[in-house]
C-alpha cells in the first residue's frame, strides 16, 4: 500500500515539489512505432485486400494527421491551378 501512495504522489506533484495545477497532457503522436510496423507489414504484403485492410485500419489516420500538420505549419491552404505555376516568372 505504501507503493501505491508514492506512485500517487508521483502523478500529484512536480519534479519540484510542487503541487500540479492539472492533469498532465496525453501524449499526442499520431506517428508511432506501431504505425511504423504498419507501414512495412502493408509493403511486405502481396495481397491487395490486406494491404487496403492494413492502410484502412492502422495508418491512414497518421497520414491524415501528418498532411494537415504539414498544410497547417506551411499554410499550404489552396492549390494552384497548374496552369497559374506554368506562367511564374523565374
Amino acid at each position: 500500500m505504501a507503493e501505491e501512495k508514492k506512485e500517487l504522489d508521483l502523478n500529484i506533484y512536480t519534479k519540484k515539489g510542487t503541487l500540479r495545477k492539472r492533469k498532465p497532457k496525453k501524449s499526442r503522436n499520431y506517428f508511432t512505432q506501431d504505425t511504423e510496423d504498419a507501414i512495412v507489414k502493408f509493403v511486405n504484403e502481396e495481397d491487395q485486400g490486406l494491404r487496403n485492410k492494413i492502410y484502412r485500419e492502422e495508418i491512414h489516420y497518421a497520414f491524415t494527421k501528418l498532411t494537415e500538420n504539414i498544410i497547417h505549419t506551411y499554410k499550404y491552404y489552396f492549390i494552384r491551378k497548374k496552369k497559374e505555376i506554368s506562367t511564374w516568372k523565374r
